[in-house]
């Protein structure tokens, strides 16, 4: 029986999609992030009504101290028909799905695979996401 460490294989990232606050796609984060912007914003109205849920208190319970936020702009535009979905199934799915799966079309053009054949068993997909309260919002 063998103890060797299996062989190392080499890894490209070879294409990326992302969706910050002031940064549609890659390019743009890394220029805000080397010109130190900051992209905090008041909380836009549409969001949710921040005088109902503001206090001067950071201690109070169901409350919030600050005033501004970083936000994604045009989170309610998506391409649904791109990917096959019908606008019944889109009103009710998590605008976080909907964000990875543009970011993840976004990564597979920036490598040019998007309508690529390539070998499935050697290429990855890799989604980075933070919190889903979503699914408590349709639920309550």
């Amino acid at each position: 029986m063998s103890t060797a460490a299996p062989a190392a294989r080499a890894v490209a990232i070879i294409g990326m999609g992302c969706r910050f606050p002031d940064a549609g796609h890659p390019a743009a984060l890394w220029h805000n992030l080397l010109a130190g912007k900051q992209s905090f914003t008041e909380i836009p109205a549409d969001r949710w009504r921040h005088e109902r849920f503001f206090s001067t208190t950071a201690r109070e319970l169901d409350k919030t101290y600050v005033h501004r936020g970083a936000f994604l702009d045009q989170v309610d535009q998506f391409p649904a028909l791109t990917f096959g979905i019908a606008p019944r199934r889109l009103a009710v799915m998590d605008p976080q799905h909907r964000l990875v799966l543009d970011a993840v079309r976004t990564a597979l053009q920036d490598a040019g695979l998007e309508k690529a054949a390539f070998a499935r068993r050697t290429t990855g997909t890799f989604i980075g996401i933070s919190s889903s309260e979503y699914r408590s919002l349709l639920g309550a």
